[in-house]
């Protein structure tokens, strides 16, 4: 067999597979393509992703438009490198996510893959915690922790998130149970931040100081949406 051979079979195996996955992903002509009633079938899901473990439940208003709800989330503790005292200091840091998004699943093809659009209430939050666990010493003066005092910041971003994102979802064999999975991203904007000093920290409460504490998360304006979920039929 020549190359101008081999070339032809090729091109024509890749158009056959390419065809093949159309064919694949649009309703075959002797599917019945009577519409489905609204709203007929609901299913609840069980979720975990990066917004935490959550609940959800959905339900179909046709066959190439879903609608989901649900509520995720979870609580970190970690701690965050700032330059205040000492050029290596870490605040503890304690994290909240909280999400309750709305969204429409399109499913363009009346398939399992789909695209999905809506909006979150957001209820995610940081918290900073400088508490001193022992006594300072300033020159010869010593200080207690509660003299010494503290620096507490809390955040909060916008309580509505937009999202759009894609995923995948099947009952195989048409049964009760399936899975489902979605990739995608919400944008959160800018925080807002609330600086409390006390003690040796007091002059530091500017609104400098309060931005520059900010600063680090300002750039985290899109949080990404990595969801795996099995659901269940109720009806």
């Amino acid at each position: 067999m020549n190359l101008h051979n081999y070339h032809r079979i090729s091109i024509r195996s890749i158009a056959c597979i390419v065809l093949s996955l159309c064919l694949f992903s649009f309703p075959s002509l002797g599917e019945n393509t009577k519409p489905q009633a609204p709203f007929k079938t609901w299913s609840l899901g069980l979720n975990a992703g990066s917004l935490g473990p959550g609940l959800s439940i959905q339900t179909r208003y046709s066959e190439s438009i879903g609608l989901r709800t649900g509520i995720f989330g979870v609580q970190l503790q970690g701690k965050h490198q700032l330059s205040l005292t000492h050029p290596n200091e870490k605040l503890p840091v304690s994290y909240q996510v909280l999400a309750v998004p709305v969204l429409v699943d399109i499913f363009p093809f009346k398939r399992p893959f789909r695209f999905s659009l809506g909006l979150s209430y957001n209820g995610s939050m940081a918290k900073y915690d400088l508490t001193p666990r022992q006594e300072m010493q300033m020159g010869e003066l010593v200080l207690t922790p509660d003299e010494v005092g503290g620096i507490k910041l809390d955040m909060t971003w916008p309580k509505i998130s937009p999202y759009v994102g894609m995923g995948y979802e099947t009952f195989p064999g048409g049964k009760r149970l399936g899975f489902g999975f979605d990739c995608g991203v919400f944008y959160l904007a800018n925080p807002t931040t609330s600086l409390r000093t006390s003690g040796v920290y007091e002059s530091m409460n500017t609104p400098e100081f309060n931005y520059q504490l900010g600063q680090p998360f300002m750039k985290y304006d899109w949080y990404p949406m990595l969801n795996v979920y099995m659901l269940v039929k109720l009806k």
